[in-house]
């Protein structure tokens, strides 16, 4: 009870899957109990795709935001950002900037996505969170020490890759000179 929550790496989540597996039998049975296609589990294990926001919630994992200035590295206690805390935190920005646009044209962020995020109806993108000097991580959802009240925010699309996991670069197979460096 005592150990501090942790964030979640890309390899974590992948050992987690690989465990899990293993656990119910097969990589068919878990798609099926958990409702994710089985060929996604298999790239995953693979290393060909990172796992998707669909199959990280089926792991019982949840995207939070933190505080960037948590001291003592990535073993330190997590400060977690709730919904509500995050949206008094960049109304506060906004008003010392002046208003929407004037923090928007400070960060390169459109005034009407400002907007949207700040009445919930978009989700906050990479350069505002960074904007807030806050950063996304990967956490256990099951854990109690996880606040309750940020659920369901902070999620995006179940069948895409979180935008937050680093993608690898694609590599053409037709041997482009576009694509060759």
């Amino acid at each position: 009870m005592g150990r501090a929550m942790q964030a979640l790496r890309i390899q974590d989540v992948v050992k987690l899957l690989r465990d899990e597996v293993e656990r119910v039998g097969s990589q068919s049975e878990f798609a099926r109990q958990k409702g994710v296609e089985r060929s996604l589990i298999n790239k995953v294990l693979q290393g060909e795709r990172v796992p998707t926001s669909r199959l990280c919630w089926a792991l019982g994992l949840e995207w939070v935001l933190v505080s960037r200035a948590a001291p003592g590295g990535p073993a330190a206690k997590l400060n977690i950002i709730t919904s509500q805390k995050f949206i008094r935190m960049l109304r506060v920005q906004i008003n010392r900037a002046g208003g929407l646009a004037a923090w928007g044209r400070q960060f390169g962020i459109n005034r009407s996505q400002l907007s949207r995020v700040l009445h919930k109806t978009r989700t906050p993108d990479q350069r505002i969170i960074a904007a807030l000097n806050l950063a996304e991580v990967l956490v256990d959802a099951n854990d109690l020490r996880l606040p309750r009240r940020h659920r369901t925010y902070f999620t995006t699309s179940r069948k895409q890759p979180h935008a937050r996991w680093k993608k690898k670069p694609r590599i053409s197979m037709r041997g482009s000179s576009a694509h060759e460096a």
